[in-house]
């Protein structure tokens, strides 16, 4: 299977269903309650991985349809409940000590 789809949950849903033989994926995947214990990984030898942090941000496109809501959600992930869901699966907050230093060392002053 080649996947060029944008959703890597979308991809790991096919692979499990059995549409594909392997994949290379991020090992928080191997945690997420659709995929646990339904999926066999091999760990990468961490020499192959590019040194952390790898970062994401969160746009809100100029052309959104209802610029409010979009609005919500950006402001429910980058709030309290939203950085606890990211944080259970394996991503840093950006209100915990190592995600204020990487904001800092980073130079992200709009969070």
């Amino acid at each position: 299977m080649v996947a060029n789809g944008s959703c890597v949950i979308n991809m790991m849903c096919d692979l499990v269903d059995g549409k594909g033989d392997a994949s290379i994926i991020e090992k928080r995947l191997t945690t997420h309650d659709r995929f646990k214990d339904k999926i066999e990984y091999i760990p990468i030898n961490e020499k192959l991985i590019p040194p952390g942090p790898l970062t994401f941000t969160l746009n809100i496109m100029k052309y959104v349809k209802d610029e409010r809501l979009a609005n919500d959600f950006a402001d429910f992930v980058c709030g309290t409940e939203g950085q606890e869901i990211f944080e259970k699966h394996g991503f840093t907050s950006i209100y915990s000590a190592r995600g204020l230093e990487l904001i800092e060392r980073f130079g992200v002053k709009d969070v």
